[in-house]
């Protein structure tokens, strides 16, 4: 996910938590883009609930839910905060979905020129939409025959960041107990409604538009609020090894049974990411990816660098699928960073204000 304010020292460690997060999402997404088989995911294995992968996208939402509700708290101007939104998050995935259909397409096995107008117009919808495109054909007779998906939680973290626009323009921001009930609505909603309400709410239309998934939208925003209460309460005692440790035992116990996986993420897990980010004694990790963040592209480009690498490296090994990732999403993260995010936010970050 994209940091809210790249191009400077943060004093903290974000940036390195974000690299840790995509690389979680890589690790848990290989198994089963390789053979189709989950149940070599660890963290699924090891509690069975949720996976890495679900894991590490709840982390991005909750330091995406701090540091943006930050940014519009330090500067409550309705367009600027629109403006910085949308040159921090568009432009690389407009990038990043071009790339996917002009050169990942055509090696995954698809003629472009064979789609048809309607078919352009499709794509350039759901990109404008931040949803991920696709297109039939693409890595046929792989166990995942998908273009990007794992760009599906983009249009998620945008709709959070509407979210926190709503919640500024009607001061509840101010009233961080409201933002705290919020976030437990959303944490607790998709444990205590039932699921067909969840199947209504799917198949509506307006709700299909404004929410897409309710359930996962009502899952991101808990953890996107949950994020936004760990800045609006401040950063609190010094932790200790004590409450790290407490900590650590709760999101373990919490992790064991699905109905408490995500408000365990969301608490315990939160609690984590900030000592981490804030409180670590290794200085060192606050210059990691700190200036120069190649996380958001790091996270675009994985899925498709996995897929081509299992079409073009026959019997590749789970090992070597993972680092491979790794390193070619590095290196695309790095392009999109300095080719596309520094550029853009250098010459527009600055036009609203």
């Amino acid at each position: 996910m994209p940091a809210p304010v790249p191009g400077k020292a943060h004093g903290n460690a974000f940036g390195v938590l974000r690299l840790v997060l995509a690389a979680l999402v890589i690790v848990s997404h290989s198994a089963e883009m390789l053979d189709g088989n989950r149940s070599r995911e660890l963290l699924t294995r090891m509690f069975g609930t949720i996976s890495f992968g679900e894991f590490a996208v709840d982390g991005f939402f909750i330091v995406s839910g701090s540091l943006v509700t930050a940014s519009f708290v330090r500067r409550p101007k309705i367009l600027s905060y629109l403006w910085r939104r949308i040159v921090r998050i568009y432009p690389a995935f407009i990038a990043a979905t071009l790339v996917c259909i002009l050169v990942v397409a055509p090696l995954g096995g698809v003629d472009i020129t064979r789609i048809s107008q309607a078919g352009w117009k499709q794509l350039a919808i759901r990109a404008l939409t931040l949803e991920p495109v696709n297109i039939r054909g693409v890595f046929a007779g792989q166990p995942y025959a998908s273009l990007n998906s794992a760009m599906w939680t983009i249009a998620y973290e945008f709709r959070c960041y509407l979210l926190v626009l709503i919640l500024g323009v009607t001061r509840a921001l101010k009233r961080p107990w409201i933002v705290v009930g919020l976030a437990a609505c959303c944490l607790l909603v998709p444990i205590l409604m039932p699921v067909s309400t969840f199947a209504y709410l799917r198949d509506d239309p307006v709700a299909k538009t404004v929410l897409v998934n309710p359930l996962v939208a009502a899952r991101l925003a808990g953890q996107f609020l949950a994020g936004a209460c760990f800045f609006l309460f401040g950063r609190g005692p010094r932790p200790t090894m004590l409450t790290v440790g407490l900590a650590l035992v709760g999101l373990c116990v919490g992790l064991s049974f699905k109905p408490t996986a995500e408000p365990a993420v969301a608490i315990f897990g939160g609690y984590l990411i900030f000592a981490i980010a804030f409180q670590t004694r290794w200085r060192w990790l606050n210059r990691i990816n700190d200036k120069d963040d190649v996380s958001y592209g790091l996270y675009l480009y994985a899925w498709p660098v996995a897929m081509l690498l299992i079409r073009y490296w026959a019997g590749i090994s789970l090992g070597a699928l993972m680092l491979a990732t790794l390193v070619g999403a590095l290196a695309m993260g790095a392009v999109s960073w300095f080719a596309v995010e520094k550029p853009v936010l250098a010459r527009f970050r600055g036009k609203a204000r």
